[in-house]
């Protein structure tokens, strides 16, 4: 008879945990006439399927024990590495500026370009696909200013996502220019 093997858990680990059996769990077996059956195991790779899942690539590891008369028994264990995580944001802090043009201030305008270019995205497992939704004209106003929300958003390869929300806050506290003749203004009676 071969031994009677037990297969640790199928389990799901992040894209950077370790596949070692100290991590992912260890085969145990049983035999009538052996005390201490070898166990080894085999690792086949299945592939993954994100998108749509978080399944980034999935193991099935083939764990086998033999006893001393070479009697062989298997069991199977899915080690499946999944991106949990959406990726990780970061962003400037709001924006204030000072109207510098016909209702407002431009996107392309240096400062807002600068200030776009700090918002970043990192994910552990995968490429990242980014979003930041700057209007053409952010409008000015009065003091205190007429706020513009901005959102920054990033998603992994799986479909896990996040966002940030910003302001940008723009006012106009510059008189209009005047230009006057300097001439006295004569009348005749």
């Amino acid at each position: 008879d071969p031994p009677t093997i037990f297969c640790p858990p199928n389990v799901s680990i992040g894209c950077n945990d370790s596949m070692d059996p100290s991590e992912t769990g260890f085969a145990t077996a049983i035999d009538d006439c052996t005390i201490d059956p070898a166990i080894g195991y085999v690792d086949l790779p299945l592939g993954g399927n994100c998108p749509p899942s978080t399944v980034i690539e999935s193991t099935r590891r083939i764990w086998n024990a033999v006893d001393e008369a070479g009697n062989i028994n298997t069991c199977d264990q899915i080690i499946s590495v999944v991106d949990f995580d959406a990726p990780k944001l970061s962003g400037p802090p709001d924006l204030f500026l000072e109207c510098n043009g016909e209702g407002g201030v431009l996107s392309t305008d240096p400062k807002v370009q600068d200030w776009a270019a700090e918002f970043s995205a990192v994910d552990e497992c995968s490429d990242v696909t980014e979003s930041l939704n700057l209007p053409k004209l952010f409008p000015s106003g009065c003091a205190p200013g007429q706020e513009t929300l901005v959102i920054y958003s990033a998603a992994d390869e799986c479909n896990n996502g996040d966002f940030l929300v910003r302001t940008v806050t723009v006012v106009d506290t510059t008189p209009p220019d005047l230009s006057c003749d300097a001439q006295p203004l004569v009348l005749w009676p």
